[in-house]
């Protein structure tokens, strides 16, 4: 949220400067023009209203002028790496519509900007609603090109993934043998003990592996998609039941429900189970006593979707519980690689922070939206919207 500071009472600052509102105006309009990131300012009918010189350079304007007066997302669409509008809703509109800011990391490789169909570029951007008192005039917006954060990213992300694969080895290895020790009816009582450890933590080593390994490859874009028909409800009891006896001894109630006539899903089936997964897993790891609810609505319309470009026929997912829930002032970082918020912390809970991340690189590799809502305490609802197939 941006804030002014109207003085009325005139007078010199402590700076030895004229406070009055019209000094004071012109000294904002100073700062914003000497910073090198871009600064864009839209009504509440997404026109630009203000922009400082360094956006027009950053977007290869031709003057500051020409962005003034203009509908941004007409002149400023969202595009992919090659220039191809995204389906999902305009970040300055989903700001105007739901009062909420948005911040983008330079991670995020399918974001870019594209200045009347000039060549895209990455960008790392925050966006916030602007209230004149308790009225709401428009947004603002901060965004700088990372192209060469992303340089970084990739440099690193190859290292990660190139550490994951070398581990797998050894690590298949010390499971295969721990797994076929354990199996000998010979073996002390503590030396059983011992290689159940053993084998639980190189489990454990073997899934954080895994998931750096494909958060690395959908990063660097080289993840190799098996599309074909997915049939959802059939993945979704599976891995209820999977959950099941977890969930018996928390004294948790799984429950599935669903509307409208199923639908295939053209997807990668590995990578849909492993978002369920996720969601349904997270439901039921923090939540002691209560229900978990799974909801398929292959009917969804519009209106159930908080994004306003949803046009295409899709499935809505809804996971919900009566857990932990999640901090509000935590909720905006809930997306992010290896976060985990406190209240997961301190349930003791195991957990890499990649579940969630990785659950949003699947959903956007498929085109569609994940979202939540969470009161801490109370529980929350995770809702996944993916195209289906007609």
């Amino acid at each position: 949220m941006l804030s002014t500071v109207d003085n009325t009472s005139g007078g010199a600052s402590p700076y030895g400067l004229n406070s009055s509102g019209c000094h004071f105006d012109g000294i904002f309009r100073a700062s914003i023009a000497s910073i090198a990131d871009g600064f864009i300012v839209t009504d509440d009918q997404r026109r630009v209203v203000y922009t400082n010189e360094s956006a027009a350079k950053l977007l290869n304007a031709p003057i500051q002028e020409d962005l003034v007066g203009q509908d941004i997302e007409k002149i400023l669409p969202v595009t992919d790496v090659d220039g191809n509008k995204l389906h999902a809703a305009h970040p300055v509109r989903y700001v105007i519509e739901t009062k909420k800011s948005i911040v983008s990391s330079s991670s995020l490789s399918n974001y870019y900007y594209s200045y009347n169909g000039s060549s895209p570029i990455p960008v790392s951007v925050t966006i916030s609603p602007i209230y004149m008192g308790d009225e709401f005039f428009g947004t603002v917006q901060v965004f700088q090109d990372s192209t060469w954060q992303q340089e970084i990213d990739r440099t690193r992300n190859e290292m990660v993934s190139f550490a994951s694969h070398q581990l797998r080895t050894p690590l298949s290895a010390i499971n295969w043998n721990s797994e076929a020790l354990l199996k000998k009816d010979s073996l002390a009582k503590k030396d059983r003990r011992t290689l159940n450890y053993i084998y639980e933590s190189s489990k454990g080593m073997t899934e954080l592996v895994n998931a750096l390994l494909n958060v690395s490859r959908f990063e660097l874009g080289t993840i190799e998609l098996d599309v074909c028909d997915i049939d959802l409800p059939e993945i979704v009891a599976q891995i209820c039941e999977d959950y099941e006896r977890l969930a018996s001894l928390k004294n948790v109630t799984l429950e599935i429900t669903s509307r409208g006539s199923s639908m295939p899903l053209s997807g990668d089936k590995r990578f849909v189970k492993m978002l369920l997964d996720n969601l349904i897993s997270n439901a039921v790891k923090y939540t002691n006593q209560g229900v978990v609810g799974v909801y398929m609505d292959f009917s969804a319309t519009e209106d159930q979707v908080p994004f306003e470009a949803v046009t295409m026929p899709g499935v809505l997912i809804s996971v919900s519980d009566s857990g932990i829930g999640i901090p509000e002032q935590q909720q905006s970082q809930i997306f992010q690689k290896l976060f985990r918020a406190d209240n997961a912390r301190q349930e003791d809970v195991s957990g890499t922070g990649l579940g969630l991340y990785l659950t949003s690189l699947i959903v956007r590799e498929m085109s569609g939206h994940v979202w939540f809502e969470s009161f801490e305490g109370k529980g929350a609802t995770f809702s996944v919207f993916l195209p289906i197939k007609r």
